[in-house]
């Protein structure tokens, strides 16, 4: 059995200057420039607008309230959802095996 090798980070002046510059700034979170960098982002992908969160799950969220998954609706997740519980309230979490999912997919 092969192994993925490690692959180190990508640390150099720039990413530290980088860093130092966030931390200097007070905003380490939704300041400007996470703002600079959505609005860089948005450009490069070719969409009007990016929105950076801090984790997979803050942006599940956005997305189960985007498409309009309110309190009480059914969400169909597969077995293997690393555990995190989508706060959208009071919904019923049904878990597919893959081969159903894939049914309900089609």
């Amino acid at each position: 059995m092969s192994l993925i090798p490690f692959a180190p980070p990508r640390i150099d002046d720039e990413i530290i200057n980088e860093v130092v510059a966030t931390l200097r700034s007070g905003w380490i979170t939704t300041g400007p420039r996470t703002k600079q960098f959505e609005k860089e982002l948005s450009a490069y992908n070719g969409n009007a607008a990016t929105l950076c969160l801090n984790s997979a799950t803050a942006g599940l969220e956005v997305m189960l309230k985007w498409y309009g998954v309110k309190e009480g609706d059914e969400v169909i997740l597969p077995p293997y959802h690393q555990g995190v519980e989508i706060k959208v309230g009071g919904n019923k979490y049904i878990l597919l095996r893959e081969s159903e999912l894939l049914m309900v997919i089609r």
